[in-house]
């Protein structure tokens, strides 16, 4: 089932001087070996999101469907975690007789954000419309997933094992840009299979 990036983050949870800090790096450097590190730090953030299917800053996907599920079932979302404001999920499908899109009331659905994964299902007394058309990616149902940035700080509330796995990430990458030996790939392996316990606690299932 589709799952579409609309919206990127807009930050990291570790910065550059974050970074400079773990490696032991001067902080007077220029600022090309800042934008070095900062490619490096994203290029770590989306793996780690790849890793564990759990999104580390704030970023809005579309995932689609077919079709919603039968009468009351669940739909378990295929990210975490989902923002907990209402406005933030929207489910719209393509209604059968007019073709058009048409968003579904909030109130027709509860979005279960302290579910990991989290899920959305009908509220009580309501059922998933059954007048949607019968044709592929009719459903879309798009959120803001990601930890927050907290408001009076500014900084990212990422759990720091995640973090601190970005910047050992980040830092292997940083001691190897050139082209590796067949020595230099097994420290990195082994160095890479070390630190990847880090992450084991917040790898969720894939959603299919």
């Amino acid at each position: 089932m589709p799952l579409v990036l609309v919206t990127d983050a807009t930050g990291e949870p570790v910065v550059s001087l974050d970074v400079r800090h773990w490696l032991r790096l001067s902080t007077s450097d220029t600022a090309a070996e800042d934008a070095i590190l900062d490619n490096m730090i994203k290029t770590a953030r989306v793996e780690c999101e790849n890793y564990t299917r759990r999104i580390c800053m704030p970023q809005t996907w579309k995932y689609i469907l077919d079709d919603f599920p039968s009468s009351t079932e669940q739909i378990i979302l295929p990210l975490a975690p989902v923002s907990s404001t209402v406005a933030d999920v929207t489910i719209t499908f393509i209604e059968d007789a007019s073709g058009q899109s048409t968003t579904l009331p909030a109130t027709c659905y509860t979005v279960d954000y302290y579910s990991d994964p989290p899920r959305v299902y009908p509220t009580y007394g309501n059922e998933w419309p059954d007048n949607v058309r019968d044709i592929p990616n009719a459903v879309t149902i798009q959120a803001i997933y990601g930890y927050q940035v907290a408001a009076l700080t500014s900084t990212a509330t990422t759990p720091q094992p995640i973090r601190d796995w970005i910047k050992m990430r980040v830092g292997a990458a940083y001691e190897n840009r050139e082209s590796l030996s067949l020595s230099n790939v097994q420290n990195v392996q082994l160095g890479h299979d070390y630190f990847m316990g880090l992450l084991d606690p917040y790898v969720r299932p894939e959603v299919y």
